[in-house]
């Protein structure tokens, strides 16, 4: 049986500690100092006042006290000694109480919130498919729209606007050839694969990443064209995409020609969110240099216009970096309707995630 040393007792009045040079124990007065002259013994205290105990230290110098959280998601609601042996009752979440050896336990370990230092973002951007995007530009070539000696441009000025308009129109009107010698490299009225769209995609927007694409194509457009469809091609074997008139969409859980399915695009896209850190536990910071620190982290994620979703509700937003003043006191962030909402506040630890 492993040993234990009482070291606070607690009753309706009073509030008892160890003093663990004597052994004997000090009143405390409530707003926490003790009270000159004032020791007892424990036998004093437990037969005289009845108290309860509030804190012990294990044989292995760890302290617990009433309301401190256990490994499993537990807090201590009380301690009891039955047959020289400690007991603690703790209470979960849900509410329910058991009773415990306290050796079983130790404290939750402290949780930190990191400075999170993905590289799945480059220039402000999450992208987490950077390995697939290198095998897509290595496998694929340049492409462009357009007549072999034709410079089209298109009128959209967003990603979206265009990967949206080539879907309905210019895939039907214009056909697909190679940026370095103009040759066709497809006819028009053709289905097209996550590779060519990529590579046109690139080619009028440079800024933009295969993360932006895959949403578009499984997520986005989907929702918004309802006579857009995508199969795996029988004869070319790639998952292609097409108006085909009405939605159809072949089974999510079929691999496409990079041996990945629809299912594991949705899946990726969830993954390794940039987190604005918010709160530095272990790390002693004056309010000046948690400012700078935080500054700096932000300047280098979050350049202006990147857009993000709120952990708070299912809006999204786009930043307005002209509001970073007086270092990181909040970050306003500016909807596309021009309204404004603030979601980050050093005070509330309000965040945002990243989404584009």
């Amino acid at each position: 049986m492993a040993s234990f040393k009482i070291i606070g007792l607690v009753n309706r009045s009073r509030n008892y500690k160890i003093d663990e040079r004597t052994g004997y124990y000090d009143l405390v007065a409530n707003n926490g100092s003790v009270v000159p002259s004032a020791q007892y013994g424990l036998f004093d205290i437990l037969l005289s006042d009845k108290c309860s105990i509030s804190s012990i230290k294990r044989f292995d110098g760890e302290v617990f006290q009433i309301g401190d959280e256990l490994g499993g998601e537990v807090n201590i609601v009380s301690f009891s000694v039955v047959k020289n042996r400690l007991l603690t009752t703790v209470r979960s979440t849900d509410g329910s109480e058991m009773i415990f050896d306290i050796e079983e336990f130790a404290h939750k370990p402290k949780v930190v919130t990191p400075t999170i230092l993905t590289s799945n973002v480059v220039d402000g951007k999450l992208n987490n498919f950077i390995e697939l995007q290198k095998q897509v530009e290595e496998k694929c070539v340049a492409l462009k729209l357009g007549q072999v000696r034709d410079n089209f441009t298109p009128k959209e000025t967003n990603l979206k606007s265009f990967l949206k308009q080539f879907l309905s129109s210019y895939n039907f009107t214009l056909k697909t050839v190679y940026v370095s010698n103009g040759q066709v490299q497809c006819d028009v009225a053709r289905r097209r694969s996550l590779g060519d769209i990529f590579m046109i995609c690139k080619n009028y927007f440079p800024e933009c990443n295969l993360h932006e694409v895959i949403q578009l194509l499984y997520v986005d457009l989907p929702e918004e064209m309802s006579n857009l469809g995508s199969i795996i091609c029988s004869t070319i074997h790639k998952r292609v995409w097409y108006i085909y008139g009405n939605r159809r969409f072949d089974s999510p859980s079929m691999q496409d020609e990079w041996k990945t399915t629809a299912n594991d695009y949705i899946k990726k896209l969830a993954e390794k969110p940039v987190i604005i850190p918010v709160a530095i536990v272990e790390e002693e910071l004056t309010p000046e240099a948690l400012d700078r620190k935080l500054f700096e982290e932000v300047k280098v994620k979050f350049s202006k216009g990147v857009r993000f979703k709120s952990m708070l509700s299912d809006s999204k937003f786009k930043v307005d970096s002209s509001n970073f003043y007086n270092g990181i006191r909040s970050i306003i962030l500016i909807q596309s309707d021009g309204s404004r909402k603030q979601v980050y506040d050093k005070t509330s630890k309000k965040t945002a995630t990243i989404i584009n």
